[in-house]
């Protein structure tokens, strides 16, 4: 699944560790989605790690700004960059969001996850769907389940027979 993300769901995936946010970047990180990055969607994301809010927060939470550019630059290594070449103009109350559509758009997401009220308003701009982050993990769970029956049912892989012995799960 191609997924792009706004700015106020990587922040918090990255600052708290924990909740939709930060499960979302780990399904990126295990390779369970797809994440899509534009210049101008990394130019944003960069400017608001560097906010004086967030650089107390981090300092709060003991987490260097270097460390923090660290995990922001291995998000966006790991994940697709498009151009950035296409813009879109649909948000007049909060310009800086339409890099998101604008992203979402050229790079063929499934999805924008977004907790932004201007973005969830649409709920899907060009059959992209805008939901929440914790909407998100809904429909993404939903899919595994889907996906880990096939996969269960029709295993590339044969697997070995599960025994349960005293409580614990082993592998004959």
């Amino acid at each position: 699944m191609r997924v792009v993300v706004d700015t106020n769901v990587l922040i918090s995936g990255l600052l708290s560790g924990q909740g939709a946010p930060a499960t979302i970047l780990r399904l990126a990180l295990h390779g369970e989605i797809e994440l899509i990055f534009s210049p101008q969607t990394v130019q944003e994301h960069w400017l608001v790690v560097h906010y004086p809010k967030i650089l107390k927060r981090l300092e709060k939470l003991g987490i260097s700004i270097e460390t923090a550019e660290r995990a922001l630059r291995s998000l966006v290594e790991m994940s697709s960059l498009v151009p950035g070449k296409d813009h879109v103009d649909v948000i007049a109350d909060n310009p800086s969001d339409n890099v998101f559509l604008a992203c979402a758009v050229e790079g063929k997401a499934d999805v924008l996850v977004s907790g932004d009220n201007h973005l969830k308003q649409l709920k899907s701009y060009q059959n992209i769907q805008i939901v929440d982050p914790a909407h998100f993990l809904d429909l993404i769970k939903k899919r595994m389940k889907i996906w880990s029956y096939i996969s269960d049912a029709f295993p590339i892989v044969p697997r070995k027979r599960k025994k349960r012995l005293r409580g614990n799960l082993i592998t004959n």
